[in-house]
């Protein structure tokens, strides 16, 4: 099966991780939950890679880092 992969696996792991930290996120800050906007730009980064670029493993985690920083440099400045 296509998601039993390991690059779909660590892509569903991260897309999890962003979830949770929105949650967290929300918790701390009281405002919305933005796990869900985020664990899903996670699994479209992990889907582009591996279906897109060919990629593997190591392409699908530099994917999730650049998320990440995009993440934190779009509320960095529009947030704050």
């Amino acid at each position: 099966m296509i998601f039993l992969t390991p690059s779909w696996i660590l892509g569903f792991v991260f897309a999890y991780c962003f979830y949770m930290g929105g949650a967290m996120e929300s918790k701390k800050s009281g405002a919305r939950n933005p796990g869900l906007f985020w664990a899903l730009l996670s699994i479209l980064v992990t889907a582009g890679v591996i279906q897109g670029l060919g990629g593997g493993v190591f392409l699908v985690i530099l994917g999730q880092v650049l998320l990440f920083v995009g993440i934190a440099v779009w509320r960095a400045k529009f947030e704050r």
